[in-house]
């Protein structure tokens, strides 16, 4: 009988360990979220730079872009990205990509003055 409960628990542990190592494999890898996120700051440094961007507009695609960065993190402090949170991740950086191109073309444009210095 004591064979039998030892045999059991063995058993249990093992199975134990092989879905903790089953839940490592279920990890995403961020990489596609960094190069989407390079990408966006890009894209709103551009229109900065162009003048499409006027200085509020550019204020808020930055802090967007902090809050996905943080969101980021906070994804990755148990060590692992789930598939679940990799999908909010990416369905805020499209929304966030949907912002950058409706602000960089819409008809608000930023002054020399505003990028450049005061006296000119």
């Amino acid at each position: 009988m004591k064979r039998h409960a030892l045999a059991a628990a063995l058993l249990a542990s093992l199975a134990g360990a092989g879905a903790a190592n089953a839940a490592d494999y279920r990890c995403v890898s961020t990489h596609e979220i960094d190069t989407m996120r390079a990408h966006q700051m890009q894209r709103i440094e551009r229109g900065r730079e162009s003048g499409q961007l006027s200085w509020r507009e550019y204020r808020s695609l930055k802090a967007e872009q902090f809050r996905i960065a943080a969101d980021e993190r906070f994804a990755k402090i148990d060590g692992c990205v789930s598939p679940f949170e990799f999908r909010r991740i990416e369905q805020e950086l499209t929304l966030a990509s949907a912002h950058i191109s409706n602000l960089k073309h819409n008809d608000e444009v930023a002054g020399r003055r505003r990028w450049n210095r005061w006296w000119y």
